[in-house]
């Protein structure tokens, strides 16, 4: 199974801007943990790095969700390697989770010719946050609702 990412599919990358330099550290952030959440998923497994970034804290803090997806494609544009939507969206669920916002991780499956391509993104109020609407329209969705469904372990 292929990654829509990974079959030369357009990204949804917003050039890099910032609303000043306040949002320096965010970015950088969310650039540290995207690389933090590609190891993850490379040594451990999906169940793991969701059980693990699902926990919401209890330190909720006002975020603009729109704003961080934002802030996460354009830290993806600048990672030292290629991120895949399953990296983003972990991360970007993971964040809003920690900040008290309700926030759906999707996972999405379609076919193209002989090949069957995944999709993974996040879902805010029923819209999608890090991705166009029209892409993610294109794949039959599921929630991942009970880390007891994904293989794996949840050690930590």
């Amino acid at each position: 199974m292929k990654s829509g990412s990974q079959t030369g599919e357009s990204r949804y990358r917003p050039e890099a801007h910032f609303q000043g330099w306040r949002e320096l550290p965010v970015f950088l952030y969310a650039w540290f943990g995207l690389i933090r959440v590609a190891f993850w998923l490379r040594w451990r497994n999906l169940r793991w790095v969701y059980c693990r970034l699902g926990q919401p804290s209890r330190l909720a803090r006002p975020v603009v969700p729109q704003r961080l997806a934002y802030l996460v494609n354009s830290a993806a544009a600048y990672a030292p390697f290629p991120t895949t939507c399953l990296v983003r969206s972990l991360f970007l669920w993971g964040w809003l989770r920690q900040a008290g916002v309700e926030a759906n991780l999707r996972l999405g499956v379609r076919k193209q010719a002989d090949a069957l391509l995944a999709h993974a993104w996040v879902e805010y109020e029923g819209v999608a946050l890090n991705d166009d609407p029209l892409h993610v329209a294109q794949y039959a969705s599921f929630d991942l609702v009970e880390a007891d469904n994904l293989p794996g372990c949840c050690w930590f």
